[in-house]
């Protein structure tokens, strides 16, 4: 993903209080990335940035609806999303050494003078989708051609292990004779 100013805080220049930035994100924002399970979508975010103690606190409200495929016959449905999400951002002179495995803590050095924050913006949506997406979820029947091709090619491999016997049973069926 390409990085855009419009996604970064310049924390220095802000008062030691709590500042409220909007954003709106959609499909151009999401297609950055070729594989992004969000095709297009209307997500708003809500990004409450606490400055008035250290660490500093963004907490980020995610609601909206995104486009993404049914995990069952693989057709486009809108999905509503909702979430929250806290991140640290803590201070140190050896930030750019220090491995971001944990999203919930952001390590910046101590003259960086903004926070970018694109990175939480793309992931946060993504978290908020749901484990199982299927047609019924949002009210729609999934494509019942595409459900009968997956019922045949189940049915034919079914048929195909059917006919081949499990050779662990073939060989304790042999300990079975010897008695």
């Amino acid at each position: 993903m390409s990085k855009q100013e419009t996604y970064n805080i310049p924390y220095i220049g802000l008062k030691r209080e709590v500042h409220t930035f909007n954003y709106q994100l959609d499909g151009k924002f999401f297609k950055k990335d070729e594989y992004s399970l969000i095709q297009d979508g209307k997500v708003d975010v809500k990004l409450i940035f606490d400055k008035s103690n250290t660490p500093y606190i963004l907490d980020f409200d995610i609601r909206g609806i995104i486009q993404t495929n049914c995990d069952r016959c693989t057709t486009a449905i809108d999905i509503p999303i909702q979430g929250n999400y806290k991140v640290y951002v803590k201070f140190d002179q050896n930030a750019e050494d220090i491995e971001d495995e944990d999203m919930e803590i952001l390590f910046l050095h101590p003259e960086n003078p903004v926070i970018d924050i694109e990175t939480y913006l793309y992931d946060f949506p993504l978290l908020s989708i749901p484990y199982s997406k299927v047609c019924e979820d949002v009210g729609l029947t999934c494509d019942p051609e595409f459900l009968k091709y997956i019922q045949r090619e189940n049915e034919e491999k079914l048929k195909e292990t059917e006919n081949i016997p499990d050779p662990r049973w073939a060989e304790l069926n042999k300990l079975k004779d010897l008695k």
